[in-house]
This record gives structure tokens, C-alpha cells and sequence, in this order.
């Protein structure tokens, strides 16, 4: 359970209602982006203040972020579900307090993409809570794929025993986060990105999905349901920006923009 300074020592307002009133003073045609941060630390770690500044100085949108249970100022332990729950009940705050006025993306960065993903897939069976697309950042298969491949496994994954037992310890611990399994359900557009110098998760992940995501996109169309689902992929070549700096890439709004996000604004 980490706190950090930034977290700890920041002012907090005694307003009870101020994001309420923030939110419901803006014009309905400025969107809300849902951050969901990644694993370890919290939401003051510098490339997540990064990503939610440059989304509300470029676009001039408002950017929510939070700590998932367990993490920063949150109390709680952690779980799956627990993450999808925390997500979900911050969704649906902000859904019903802007009267679903306002279009609502949710990005999440590695671990947060997980939580988003599947979101987004629960978010599809409620035809009253719509999304306006996802974002996911960095985002792996699944948890199990995800330390096999990670850069610090290439010192043990050799060994007969280590798939197992990372095999157990992830069923005792009840996390799975498929996020190739939860593509099948979702309903709005979807864009991946990722840099081919991530060795925390490696862009294979991301290469692995989109052509998951293009099959399910193809079974959608033959049988007539989830038509808004769309998928997309933005790739980072050698620009050093590894596993958290996508944030620093010029390209990034405007491909963006030009994909999911509203160009007029």
C-alpha cells in the first residue's frame, strides 16, 4: 500500500460536491476521460499526471482519475473484481450526475487497460450506460501471458517449474484479467497503443489483440450485433518512450483525433 508525498500532502477541498458541481457546470459537449492508472504506486506517479494534463490542455477535456481500492489514499486490499468494481462505480457516478449528457471515454495504461477492457465489456450489457470509446494503453493478453513474457521472467521462465507455479499462485489468487476474452463483448471503438520498446510488456501484446479484436470485429458484422465495435492500433517505433511515455509522443492527440476522439474540438 504506497502513498505517495504528492498524494499525501496535497490539499484536499471540503466541498463535498465540488466535482459534482464542476462537472454538471460544463457544456455537454466537452467529454470526460476516465483515467485507470497501471499497477504499483498511484495516481500522482509522473506519467499518469502526464497523460491527464496533456488529455485536459490538448483536447480540453476533463480527465477523472482515482486509486483503485488498496492503492494510494484508498483503503481496501486489491482484487479483480474489486479494480472492475471501484472503475464501475466511478463510471456510473459520473454517468448519472451529468444525466448522461456528456460522452465518457475510459483510458486505462498496462494494468488499467485490463480493468477498462472488461468495464467496457460490462458496460455493453447496460443499453442505458453507453461509452464513447476506449483507450488502452500498454495493455496485455492476459495476467498469466503477461509475467511470462515480462523482461524480468527471461531469468527464470526457462526453468520447467516457473509456469506452474506463477500458473497456481495467479488461480489462488483469483486474477486473470482476459482482456482477449472480454474484447467479444465489448460495444464502442477501441484503440490500442503501444511502443515496440516496451519490455515491461511487450508490443506483441498489443500485435496479439488487434488481430483478436479484427476477428471479433468480422463475427460482430456476420451476426448482426455489437455494431459499434471498432478497433484500432497506434504503434510507437523506437522513440525510447518503453512501457510509460507514450504521453511525450507529438503523435499521440492528433492520431487520437483522427480516431476516436471529436477532431472539432
Amino acid at each position: 500500500h504506497y502513498r505517495s508525498p504528492l498524494v499525501a500532502d496535497q490539499s484536499y477541498t471540503t466541498d463535498q460536491d465540488y466535482f459534482q458541481k464542476h462537472l454538471v457546470s460544463q457544456s455537454s459537449a466537452i467529454p470526460i476521460v476516465i483515467y485507470l492508472h497501471g499497477n504499483a504506486f498511484d495516481r500522482s506517479l509522473f506519467n499518469r499526471r502526464g497523460i491527464c494534463e496533456k488529455l485536459r490542455k490538448e483536447l480540453k477535456y476533463d480527465v477523472f482519475t482515482f486509486d483503485y481500492r488498496g492503492y494510494g489514499d484508498s483503503t481496501g486490499e486489491p482484487t479483480e473484481e474489486g479494480l472492475i468494481t471501484d472503475a464501475r462505480y466511478v463510471y456510473d457516478w459520473i454517468h448519472n450526475i451529468t444525466n448522461g449528457q456528456r460522452k465518457i471515454y475510459i483510458w486505462g495504461q498496462s494494468l488499467g487497460s485490463a480493468v477498462a477492457c472488461q468495464l467496457a465489456a460490462r458496460l455493453s450489457d447496460d443499453e442505458s450506460k453507453t461509452l464513447a470509446g476506449v483507450v488502452m494503453e500498454a495493455p496485455f493478453i492476459n495476467i498469466h501471458q503477461a509475467l511470462q513474457t515480462h523482461y524480468l521472467a527471461l531469468l527464470f521462465r526457462w526453468q520447467p517449474w516457473y509456469y506452474g507455479l506463477t500458473e497456481k499462485a495467479l488461480h489462488k489468487s483469483k486474477l486473470a484479467f482476459q482482456t482477449r476474452g472480454h474484447l467479444s463483448n465489448i460495444n464502442c471503438p477501441c484503440v490500442l497503443l503501444h511502443s515496440d520498446d516496451d519490455y515491461t510488456i511487450p508490443y506483441a501484446h498489443s500485435k496479439q489483440l488487434l488481430q483478436a479484436g479484427l476477428s471479433v470485429r468480422d463475427h460482430n458484422k456476420k451476426e448482426k450485433k455489437l455494431f459499434h465495435f471498432t478497433i484500432d492500433m497506434i504503434s510507437f517505433h523506437s522513440n525510447g518512450y518503453g512501457h510509460s511515455l507514450i504521453y511525450r509522443s507529438p503523435k499521440l492527440i492528433p492520431a487520437l483525433k483522427h480516431i476516436i476522439f471529436d477532431e472539432d474540438l
